[in-house]
């Protein structure tokens, strides 16, 4: 399939240095889902593992959602460094950097279409924006638990012994909006400001 293809990246591609322009969509989507509340993005999250998501506005929203990791640092707790997101490190900061550039024209991540189309090679690419299931077996396991949580464990189970390449999209989707501060944070298209982590108006 084509639009899988494009996501294939080489270890020698060349990393764009320029970072992609969310342009003012974001906050106009956010208005579109109701996400502006947590409660709100959980119940997203449960529809989007149980299919009753728009494909088109879901994969939207995951570019959104990379698009502001990569343009914003987050903001860090009372006087510690820490900020509770993935670490921003140079390499993954590129790898998501990449994945945005493939989608710039669209401004959208093509994983979930309707009827579902076989993404089995943007779904590889995306895996790797991901926590190392060896190396970072706690950050992984937190995106699992989650998804356990929303969708119930017997659910996942059954989905992960019996995998429709729909409930594959679908589920690596949420993986990817909970670990990249979705459910926390909702689609963060302005720079925070303040040690609280309020977003600048």
């Amino acid at each position: 399939m084509a639009v899988a293809n494009a996501f294939t990246v080489s270890r020698n591609t060349r990393i764009p240095t320029r970072v992609i322009s969310s342009e003012l969509a974001s906050s106009s989507l956010s208005d579109e889902l109701g996400l502006h509340e947590r409660f709100d993005r959980w119940r997203f999250l449960q529809k989007l593992l149980d299919e009753e998501t728009n494909p088109d506005s879901t994969n939207r929203l995951l570019f959104q959602v990379l698009d502001g990791y990569v343009k914003y640092p987050r903001p860090k707790f009372a006087e510690s460094e820490e900020t509770g997101s993935p670490e921003r490190t140079l390499a993954r900061m590129e790898k998501v950097a990449q994945v945005l550039n493939v989608a710039e024209q669209g401004k959208s991540i093509p994983l979930l279409s309707n009827p579902q189309e076989d993404v089995t090679n943007l779904m590889a690419t995306l895996e790797n924006l991901l926590p190392d299931p060896v190396e970072d077996e706690d950050e992984n396991k937190g995106t699992w638990d989650t998804v356990m949580e929303l969708n119930g464990r017997e659910s996942v189970r059954y989905n992960q012994q019996n995998p429709s390449m729909e409930w594959q999209a679908r589920c690596l989707t949420a993986r990817l909006l909970i670990f990249y501060d979705f459910l926390m944070l909702g689609v963060v298209d302005k720079p925070f400001v303040g040690r609280n982590g309020s977003l600048a108006p």
